[in-house]
């Protein structure tokens, strides 16, 4: 009997482990030098073979078996991945801006000043399920940034509470999002 798994499982691997992807050891039952129990570790591929090869924050790269050994994904901070994801977009944004004239440049301002307090704070005024919302746009600096400027960056004091009402409005679908591009599913429902 062969003991691979077929393709088409390797393939559900490679999908279900991609790189990057943060796991935790639950147990390593035949390996006589096992990984703790409760050890992380960050996939570095699945090989043809369906062994998940993982950088383990131990030190280690040990590969594990689905099927056998036993461990779980961790799923990301939402917050967390939506800072990335605004940081990424703030770094694009602003390799645009390189290009620009100062008088374009001056005349942006605004919109600049928008788009910098939003990296700034977006992460602090959200809570987890607003975050996972934010995530399924392609640039959600570009929502949030546009809805701040429209209706807060003539106020002369900047305030986190006003700040998180913004996101709130966005999120409970009282701020109109239609002309934004989403990222993956068009569902962009909160549950």
């Amino acid at each position: 009997m062969n003991d691979f798994p077929s393709r088409e499982t390797v393939e559900r691997y490679k999908k279900q482990y991609p790189a990057g992807t943060t796991v935790m050891l639950d147990a390593m039952p035949d390996d006589p030098y096992p990984v703790p129990a409760g050890t992380l570790g960050t996939v570095e591929a699945v090989d043809d073979a369906g062994q998940v090869h993982i950088r383990w924050r131990n030190g280690r790269s040990l590969a594990v078996i689905p099927g056998h050994d036993s461990f779980h994904v961790i799923q990301p901070d939402p917050k967390v991945l939506l800072q990335q994801k605004i940081e990424q977009c703030l770094s694009e944004r602003m390799a645009v801006w390189r290009t620009k004239t100062p008088e374009q440049l001056i005349s942006m301002a605004d919109v600049i000043s928008a788009a910098a307090l939003t990296a700034e704070y977006l992460s602090k005024a959200v809570n987890a399920e607003q975050a996972e919302y934010l995530l399924h746009f392609k640039d959600p600096l570009e929502i949030v940034s546009t809805c701040w400027h429209e209706t807060h960056l003539t106020d002369e004091v900047f305030q986190q509470e006003e700040f998180s009402i913004c996101v709130a409005n966005i999120t409970e679908g009282i701020y109109d999002v239609s002309d934004f591009e989403p990222e993956e599913s068009p569902d962009l429902q909160m549950p």
